[in-house]
């Protein structure tokens, strides 16, 4: 990943560490310091002459006296604090070696990703529970209602702009048939989630920018946008996730102008929220995506497989 920290902003990496149950490794700040007694996720400042993964296996082994294995890039953002800016830059850890425990006297504390929620983290913290949320790959469905394979990684946009409501409401019981319902988004009808039992909902910039505020917070919420004002206000609605496009060249709207990894990046690190790759995007992308500060990747008609 490019060593995009912006000026004036001292860089931290941080570790989302998993283990086999799905766990997340939490350590809490010493009382005495700033924002004592919150819960964080493991590392610190990098050193002059640091890369992100060589500072994260020194900080892991100070703190905790692991090393990390294999680690992937999960989320990057800028973050101002009273007495400093910020830049956090959290990586994705699922395997490592050695036995973690407090070497410099903290308390740590494996924790279940549902009860996240009942801790007290940093603000520069929640986005990061958010993208630990939310899986790499969004799929969405073609206008013709075509259906991906189920996969255990993924949520399902339900997007049929050709119905009416009571169609439209119809068919979702129908793909719910198929998919399990906690890994399905309405598109648009934010006010059917609670009644169809189903994850939450994906909103066109039409629908979310209308909104004066967000759904209850156990409701997945997310949305299209296409520049950095979208974000900035998209994160102060405190949505969970956004769609970017177009990155690629992409058949559905050939007339749009593609802005490219390096214009998603730059629009990725703005945002104070997990981002989506969408447009032109191929299974597989979603590595690139990563090196690009993105959640992962949004696609249509890439894994179309049937109608129901």
């Amino acid at each position: 990943m490019p060593n995009t920290v912006p000026e004036g902003h001292l860089w931290v990496v941080a570790a989302a560490i998993i283990d086999t149950e799905a766990k997340v490794l939490l350590a809490q700040r010493p009382l005495h310091k700033h924002q004592g007694g919150l819960w964080e996720f493991p590392g610190g400042k990098v050193e002059r002459g640091e890369s992100a993964l060589q500072a994260l296996g020194r900080e892991l082994s100070e703190e905790l006296g692991i090393m990390p294995v294999s680690a992937r890039p999960l989320i990057q953002l800028a973050w101002t604090y009273p007495t400093q800016d910020i830049w956090l830059d959290v990586w994705l850890v699922d395997r490592f070696q050695g036995v973690p425990y407090g070497r410099e006297g903290q308390p740590i504390q494996w924790c279940h990703l549902a009860d996240l929620s009942e801790k007290c983290f940093p603000a520069a913290n929640l986005p990061v529970l958010k993208a630990l949320r939310l899986p790499a790959l969004l799929m969405i469905t073609t206008p013709e209602g075509g259906l991906p394979d189920v996969h255990p990684q993924a949520l399902l946009v339900l997007r049929r702009p050709g119905l009416n409501r009571l169609q439209y409401r119809s068919w979702v019981e129908q793909v719910m048939k198929v998919w399990p319902r906690e890994q399905l988004l309405l598109h648009d009808y934010w006010d059917m989630v609670e009644s169809l039992g189903v994850a939450g909902v994906h909103c066109s910039s039409r629908v979310w920018q209308a909104l004066d505020q967000r759904l209850p917070s156990s409701v997945l919420m997310g949305g299209a946008a296409h520049n950095a004002n979208d974000l900035d206000m998209m994160s102060r609605l405190g949505m969970d996730y956004a769609t970017v496009s177009p990155v690629l060249k992409t058949a559905t709207h050939p007339e749009a102008v593609p802005m490219g990894w390096e214009g998603f990046s730059a629009l990725s690190q703005m945002a104070r929220l997990p981002v989506y790759a969408l447009g032109g995007m191929q299974y597989g992308d979603q590595a690139i995506a990563w090196q690009h500060g993105g959640q992962g990747i949004a696609a249509i008609r890439a894994f179309q497989v049937g109608t129901p």
